[in-house]
This record gives structure tokens, C-alpha cells and sequence, in this order.
């Protein structure tokens, strides 16, 4: 059980207060299972066993929360002894946005190794809807192209679970497709227009 905490910790675990923190079972801030497929309940305790054996021990961990999604954060557990009481620190840094930035590196490696080594564009886009898949949301995904010469969309993939590949159409602003690629309306996704999913806790907790 918890023996103390931080305002750190309240916030990134999102209770409403220490009391109501401390008043949980740790077991209720872990998924049943850990991303390698093993309980978070048998982890721990090798966690915390090696913690024990060693001195220290730093691992990364899944944890979550009552009202929010799993996140995920790099954990540091110290053992020391309080008077007669044999404890253990926990260190906590949510690593949201870092994991995050793996990720989306590694996808635009991934996309760009699509771009070279798939022989036609269809083969590309579905490659690249399978890239994406991985990092966000993407059951349904559709790659559109704009022939302006002609004032035309074309939709060349589609991957869509309830609806077909959409048909041509004229470029026209009733389409949230001709409205995003008109030329006087382009839009260009940066880091600054992209939402952070970083959890807004302190840094560390303990």
C-alpha cells in the first residue's frame, strides 16, 4: 500500500486529492497487463524484487488512471529503510510526449523505406494506412489527389470499413476535401497545429 506522495503524484494519477490517492490499492493504477503481455501484478513483484536484490532499479511501466487512457512512464524504485519499516521509493516521470516522438519517428522511417521500396502508389498508400494504424486511429483512411488542371479530386485509396472507395468529383468548396485542398485554402500540418497528448502532471512524482 501507499505510505505517502506528492501533489505530483495526485496530479498525474488524477485523484482528487493525497487522501483519496493513498486511499488505493497501487494494483488500481496499472492495467491487468503490462505492453510485453505479462500481469502487471507478477511484473511488479519482479520489479520490485530486483529493486530489493540490486539496490535501485529504473523501468519503464504502463499506468492509468480512473477517468483517463494508459500512459506511459518511467519508474525508479529505492528501497530504504524508515526506523523499524523496510519501504520503497517510487520515482515516477510521465513519458508521454518522448514515447510519442519515438514513435513518430520511427513511422516516418517506416514511410519513407514505403516510398522506396513499393513499386506502385496504391501499394504505398496502403503500406502507409498500415504505418499509421500503428501510431493513431486509422481504421478508415483514404489518400486524396488534386488535379487542378481539371478542377478534379481522385481518391486512389480508400480503406474504409462501412463505405466504398469515394468517386471523382469536381474540386468544389461543398467537400471538406475541396475545401482543405483549394489552393487559396492549403493548409500545412506543423508540430505547432499538432494537439500534445503529454498528460499535464509535474514531471516527476513520488
Amino acid at each position: 500500500q501507499f505510505a505517502d506522495c506528492n501533489q505530483a503524484a495526485v496530479d498525474m494519477l488524477r485523484c482528487a486529492d493525497k487522501s483519496a490517492l493513498l486511499a488505493q490499492h497501487p494494483a488500481q493504477f496499472s492495467p491487468q497487463f503490462q505492453p510485453d503481455g505479462r500481469l502487471s501484478s507478477e511484473k511488479a513483484d519482479d520489479m520490485i524484487a530486483t529493486a530489493m536484490r540490486v539496490g535501485s532499479h529504473r523501468f519503464e511501466w504502463v499506468h492509468c488512471s480512473e477517468h483517463c487512457a494508459d500512459f506511459p512512464v518511467e519508474i525508479l524504485l529505492t528501497p530504504v529503510i524508515v526506523g523499524d519499516q523496510q519501504l520503497i521509493i517510487g520515482t515516477l516521470r510521465d513519458i508521454t510526449q518522448q514515447v510519442l516522438d519515438q514513435k513518430t519517428q520511427a513511422a516516418l522511417h517506416q514511410i519513407s523505406e514505403a516510398a522506396h521500396s513499393t513499386s506502385t502508389l496504391v501499394e504505398m498508400f496502403g503500406r502507409i494506412h498500415q504505418i499509421l494504424g500503428d501510431l493513431l486511429p486509422a481504421r478508415n483512411f483514404f489518400v486524396t489527389l488534386c488535379d487542378q488542371p481539371r478542377d478534379e479530386l481522385t481518391f486512389p485509396y480508400s480503406g474504409d470499413e462501412n463505405d466504398s472507395a469515394p468517386e471523382s468529383r469536381k474540386l468544389h468548396d461543398c467537400t471538406p476535401s475541396g475545401r482543405r485542398l483549394r489552393p487559396a485554402r492549403g493548409r500545412a500540418v506543423t508540430p505547432e497545429r499538432v494537439p500534445s497528448q503529454r498528460h499535464p502532471a509535474s514531471p516527476r512524482a513520488d
